[in-house]
């Protein structure tokens, strides 16, 4: 029992730590006139969501702005879409990528872009109000390099699998907020990230980590946080300035798509990216392992019951803060479900990504393929 509450409130201190950087407020100069932006969207068989996504960004878009779209090698319409889209607009330019995936198609976006501010988006994004302002305010400060934006589950559905999502996006982007506000640059998420092209290229963009799959965006944070201490914030607002993000399609998807994130875990050099991910994966192993252990040894019964149900009161009082701060209006009923689930959810897939191919938009890759 003592050996289970000693975790347990090692977990509170950081969750408290969590609340108090989620809600630290960032400080912006917002009479200072905004720089134009050059927003990259790289594609892949995006055909049926690509004309309402980019209508949505270019409305958001002001006259002087640019939209990049760079096709990675699509088999669908998308491709013929995007020619199409750019006839009509003159701030949208459409390129194909040099190589295969999307670190490539992004290099090949970002050598193109005509304004040092870039901003990344995925295809499936949809801007919420004053995006993309909330986020380029940091950037009238010189020493601010790169800034994380707020990203959420479109709620197009009422399904359990959706609703799960919700809340797992949720908790990943409210704690990178959170640990980016303290000076922790763990995680963030490159459907909403902005950054700096000279700093981008200063810190050699994504040549150290280019063979990893998935982790444009955090590998990158990282990168611009050792070469730019305090260089890498939080966009400013909670509620507003964010995108939205089209579900997975069932918790198949979703499970792959968690794989192929977990995957770049092993190859992170951050010290802090290295705890927090040794803290969440400890404390779910653990969890696990006790919960299992009760099955034959009876004593473990109340160690098991003590880490579990606390760790999941101490997350469903952490996700409730995001809630309120995103004005997500997720029912609490349902946080405080996934909160009982979440360690076993967690385990299986840190125990699985290092095995488990994955697919992606119709490629089939391990964890230490080219993307």
């Amino acid at each position: 029992m003592f050996l289970a509450a000693i975790p347990l409130l090692g977990y509170a201190v950081f969750a408290r730590f969590l609340a108090n950087g989620f809600r630290k407020e960032i400080s912006v100069d917002a009479e200072t006139p905004l720089s134009p932006i050059s927003v990259i969207l790289p594609f892949r068989n995006e055909a049926k969501v690509l004309s309402s996504c980019t209508s949505a960004i270019l409305d958001a878009l002001g006259s002087t702005d640019q939209l990049v779209m760079v096709d990675d090698s699509s088999t669908d319409e998308s491709l013929t879409m995007a020619r199409e889209l750019a006839g009509k607009d003159a701030r949208v330019t459409v390129l194909q990528a040099d190589g295969e995936g999307k670190k490539a198609a992004l290099e090949v976006g970002i050598a193109a872009a005509q304004n040092d501010i870039i901003f990344t988006v995925d295809a499936d994004v949809y801007p919420q109000s004053h995006w993309p302002a909330v986020m380029l305010q940091a950037f009238t400060e010189p020493d601010i390099h790169m800034v994380c934006g707020n990203v959420h589950i479109k709620q197009t559905e009422s399904s359990i699998s959706t609703l799960w999502e919700a809340i797992d996006f949720m908790s990943l982007v409210g704690s990178g907020r959170a640990l980016t506000a303290q000076g922790w640059a763990v995680m963030c998420n490159g459907a909403n990230l902005a950054f700096r092209k000279s700093s981008f290229e200063r810190v050699g963009g994504y040549t150290k980590h280019k063979q990893i799959p998935s982790g444009d965006d955090v590998f990158l944070m990282h990168e611009m946080m050792h070469a730019f201490p305090g260089g890498v914030v939080p966009a400013s607002d909670l509620a507003y300035g964010g995108v939205e993000t089209l579900p997975q399609k069932g918790f198949y998807k979703l499970f792959q798509q968690r794989i192929r994130w977990a995957g770049k875990g092993v190859s992170y050099t951050d010290k802090h990216a290295i705890f927090v991910t040794w803290l969440i994966g400890g404390l779910s192993l653990i969890t696990t392992i006790l919960g299992v252990l009760t099955i034959f040894w009876v004593d473990a019964l109340v160690s098991w019951l003590i880490l579990w149900v606390g760790k999941a009161a101490i997350d469903t009082v952490l996700l409730s803060t995001y809630n309120r701060g995103y004005k997500r209006q997720i029912p609490l009923w349902a946080i405080s479900i996934q909160a009982l689930l979440y360690p076993y959810y967690t385990t299986l897939i840190a125990v699985l990504a290092p095995f488990v191919k994955f697919s992606w938009k119709g490629r089939y890759l391990s964890r230490s393929a080219k993307e």
